[in-house]
């Protein structure tokens, strides 16, 4: 099966676009797929060099979304970026071999209305199935049901589609959705079917347990060492480096059986506001303060102040700079680092504000459910329903520090427990959400269609490597 995946945000490390397209670009030919994937002409050489992405697209529409421009400019940009991406997808296409599946990871008006005029006109012969995916959408979740949030993004966007439906009907078009609850918010508010599709998240299970062991050791070593000696931030620091020097890549949840008093419970990832960064600043405050005792030790990574809802500007306390058991992280991650990160944590603390995260989905916390970590979330988002189901989690309030703090405490009195628990569910996890179930459900997507496509027999049979 040959795929052509579309994606002009892939223009560097930002987001979790390398990570995600980078899953797929790996795992599809061990399916026995091809894979050509068309990146923005501004991509990074690295992204063309390791993902072989070919840079023909226009400039990210995504990226310049926050960028500050007046409301007449950012409109205006909807049609450009159209016309562009409509072209450059067409040149390409006139001389490249058809695909028979068209992936477009991330949707939004920009690119809507550059697809629905090539599947009108471009693509109108071709027998090519396109997946539209849509990690967000201009809806909201009223008392009753799902409606638009009744801005003009939100009309166009209801207005293209409609024009798109007998492509839709047919199964020609497909429109992909990362969580089953925006599934039905969607096919609520704009009458249409969407196909749920798990976020796939790869990873491979560590077989050197030696260095596993090294690694639990010497994590040990820095949580005795702090305890014992009250050490000061900038020693815990260099002790902890030399975890991350492990040749271990991906987390394993032997690791995670304390061999040491010393659990960190960390939050990565640039700070942001709809991640409830300043909720959690506070509430790690608080328990430091009303638990000098506890085992825990807190990693951060703060790379900026950010804006709040109300127009001022969250700022990391200068507290937590200073306090021996925590660790803030203030760059971008290096190859491997996150991996890294990942194998000498213990739990993540996800509480992410539920008007951001009632529908979309956080490829953070499945990161954390493929890798047996427990975490904290909050109650009514998309990460505190996948984590109940697929991992192990402690809920919080929405925006409510002294439940975050209570939620913390609850995980430290409770961890062994959630974490076998986490431990036990993640194969589950890593099953469900990978690259072969992605394309299964596509397969059954498209076998369910009634445009008369169907998968070559040959892709239906593989061997993993």
């Amino acid at each position: 099966m040959r795929w052509l995946i579309v994606e002009d945000s892939l223009q560097g490390r930002g987001g979790h676009w390398f990570e995600y397209l980078g899953d797929f670009c790996r795992e599809l030919p061990r399916l026995g797929d091809e894979v050509t994937l068309l990146v923005s002409r501004r991509a990074e050489p690295f992204i063309r060099e390791q993902l072989g992405g070919q840079p023909v697209l226009p400039e990210s529409a995504y990226g310049r979304m926050s960028d500050g421009a007046p409301a007449w400019r950012r409109y205006a940009r909807i049609p450009i970026h159209a016309w562009q991406t409509f072209w450059a997808v067409r040149r390409y296409l006139r001389t490249a071999p058809e695909p028979e599946v068209i992936f477009v990871p991330t949707v939004i008006v920009h690119h809507l209305l550059a697809w629905a005029a090539l599947v009108k006109l471009g693509l109108k012969r071709g027998n090519a199935r396109v997946l539209l995916f849509f990690p967000g959408l201009p809806i909201r979740k009223g008392n009753d049901a799902a409606v638009l949030d009744g801005s003009p993004t939100s009309k166009l966007v209801r207005k293209l589609l409609r024009w798109l439906e007998p492509e839709i009907r047919a199964g020609k078009v497909i429109l992909g959705v990362e969580t089953h609850a925006m599934k039905q918010a969607a096919e609520q508010a704009f009458g249409l079917p969407f196909t749920y599709f798990p976020h796939p998240v790869h990873a491979e299970k560590t077989e050197n347990r030696n260095s596993k062991l090294e690694i639990g050791d010497r994590r040990s070593e820095v949580g005795n060492a702090e305890k014992k000696y009250g050490k000061q931030k900038e020693e815990i620091a260099e002790a902890n480096s030399e975890t991350l020097k492990s040749e271990i890549r991906i987390p394993n949840s032997a690791l995670r059986t304390p061999h040491s008093e010393f659990l960190t419970f960390a939050c990565y990832g640039p700070a942001r506001h709809e991640k409830g960064s300043e909720v959690l600043t506070a509430a790690m405050e608080q328990h430091l303060a009303r638990f000098p005792n506890s085992r825990i030790r807190f990693v951060l990574q703060w790379l900026k102040d950010f804006s709040t809802a109300s127009g001022g500007t969250a700022h990391l306390p200068a507290t937590l700079r200073q306090h021996p058991r925590v660790e803030i992280v203030d760059h971008y991650f290096a190859d491997g680092e996150y991996a890294q990160r990942l194998a000498s944590t213990q739990a993540l603390l996800l509480p992410y504000r539920r008007s951001s995260y009632a529908l979309r989905v956080s490829r953070v916390v499945i990161e954390a459910m493929v890798h047996g970590l427990p975490v904290v979330a909050t109650r009514g988002t998309t990460l505190a329903e996948q984590a109940e189901e697929f991992g192990a989690a402690v809920l919080c309030e929405d925006e409510n520090v002294e439940s975050l703090v209570a939620a913390i405490e609850t995980l430290e009195q409770n961890y062994e427990a959630l974490a076998a628990t986490a431990s036990e569910r993640q194969d589950a996890a890593r099953e469900h959400f990978s690259v072969q179930k992605f394309r299964e459900a596509l397969m059954s997507k498209a076998e369910m269609g009634k445009a008369g496509f169907k998968f070559p027999v040959s892709s239906l049979c593989f061997e993993m490597e």
